[in-house]
């Protein structure tokens, strides 16, 4: 009798064990993980919003750009 609260409080003993020592850090580190990838995630869409948003407006220095001489040119047949 006396064995087999032995073996329920050994059995308790490592259960416990196994929780506090792996399952609860290895959830701790999912949710850091998560939390650094959702993070990065925003970092990125801002950076591609910040850029395309430059990318968007024209630049004041730059003049409208008139056709080079290799160009096609528009012509009448004469007969």
């Amino acid at each position: 009798m006396i064995l087999k609260y032995i073996f329920i409080g050994l059995g308790l003993y490592i259960l416990y064990r196994l929780v506090f020592n792996v399952v609860v850090p290895v959830y701790k580190t999912t949710r850091q993980i998560r939390g650094q990838f959702k993070n990065m995630k925003e970092r990125m869409e801002q950076e591609m919003q910040q850029q395309g948003y430059q990318n968007q407006r024209p630049e004041p220095s730059a003049a409208p750009s008139k056709p080079s001489a290799g160009d096609y040119i528009d012509f009448e047949e004469v007969k």
